[in-house]
């Protein structure tokens, strides 16, 4: 089942990073946001994480025309962000097939991966 998105647009683009990490930057971002100037011509985020910086300068539209690099050893991660910028959509897609294959409204199928993992009963 694949379903089709709109693209987003500049007006869409989110403010919190899509994902939780560990040590994310989003607690400093109203002191990280006052040290960035506008004379910069790229914007390189080492330990990326949740790139709550780059996002939120992004949505502000402060990295209009600026190259933006994001770093970090963890591979998957990278992966996840690489995914994000090259097939948003059909990280979307796979998402949504996700949902409805093991969700889908299907609260008997729910309820037993619950079972599965947390081995607890459920009514």
């Amino acid at each position: 089942m694949n379903k089709q998105i709109s693209p987003i647009s500049r007006s869409k683009t989110p403010k919190k990073s899509p994902i939780y990490w560990m040590g994310n930057k989003g607690g400093q971002l109203k002191d990280m946001h006052r040290a960035v100037t506008s004379d910069f011509d790229q914007l390189s985020e080492a330990f990326t994480g949740s790139a709550a910086l780059s996002l939120s300068l992004l949505a502000e539209g402060r990295l209009l025309g600026k190259d933006i690099h994001l770093n970090d050893l963890n591979e998957p991660l990278m992966n996840f962000w690489q995914v994000i910028r090259d097939n948003p959509d059909a990280l979307v897609n796979a998402l949504l097939d996700l949902h409805e294959e093991h969700w889908g409204g299907n609260k008997a199928l729910y309820n037993q991966a619950c079972l599965d993992k947390c081995d607890m009963d459920l009514p």
